[in-house]
């Protein structure tokens, strides 16, 4: 191993902001994987992406493929809950985006299967759309991006019953980001999306008449990419 965790997690706490600190980040956050060791055990759980109909038992072995995979790189298994401590620390814009930076790069370097554990974290980097900071607004975004770009049409239902809830309960910025990345589970997972329109549809048609115009627009949008006569 070329790093422990907690060095790692050090040195992307107080890294500088910009483009040539993203590259830093990306390539310290690799390092902490044995290749060959995650990739026999990724590839485990991944191969199934595709099979499984019970996304449920996608999550469990998921979640034990990279649990596994992670306490064999570190003896302190607190990687999650410290880049969620970075991305809501208040006083430091560099540690809010070093988290949500963070949070992109385990979901680039480990693929679907970490998914299941990051489910937590979407509130968290829903917030960041809110920061002040213009970086880290951007860096929630790629965040969220990329970890919603891997989940399977399988997993449609739960990521819906989480997006639902930052949608009821979030600020203004939170809920156009939800909107626009549920417009997104259309194009990949047409038929499971149309199965949850009698679950998500009032959400949406609620944030209509939030006042903040960008909300309103977003969730009519969002109605007509549902509607499947459109």
């Amino acid at each position: 191993m070329a790093e422990s965790f907690p060095s790692i997690l050090d040195a992307l706490r107080t890294a500088p902001t910009a483009p040539g600190a993203k590259c830093l980040k990306e390539i310290r956050l690799s390092l902490i994987m044995d290749s060959a060791q995650m990739q026999r055990l990724l590839l485990k759980s991944s191969h199934m992406k595709y099979r499984l109909t019970d996304y449920s038992h996608f999550s469990a072995h998921s979640f034990s493929a990279i649990r596994a995979g992670l306490t064999r790189s570190s003896s302190d298994f607190k990687i999650i809950s410290t880049l969620q401590s970075f991305s809501t620390n208040k006083k430091s814009g560099y540690e809010r985006e070093s988290g949500a930076l963070g949070f992109q790069f385990l979901a680039t370097v480990l693929g679907a299967p970490v998914v299941p554990l990051l489910l937590t974290s979407l509130s968290i980097l829903y917030d960041l759309l809110m920061d002040k900071g213009d970086v880290v607004r951007a860096a929630a975004q790629a965040a969220l991006k990329a970890i919603l770009k891997l989940c399977p049409p399988e997993s449609t239902g739960i990521m819906f019953r989480h997006l639902e809830a930052i949608l009821d309960s979030g600020k203004w910025r939170s809920k156009v980001g939800v909107l626009d990345h549920l417009k997104t589970f259309v194009t990949s997972a047409r038929d499971e999306v149309a199965a949850e329109l009698g679950a998500i549809l009032p959400h949406v048609e609620n944030a209509m008449h939030d006042t903040k115009s960008e909300v309103s627009e977003g969730s009519s949008a969002s109605n007509i990419s549902y509607n499947p006569s459109s």
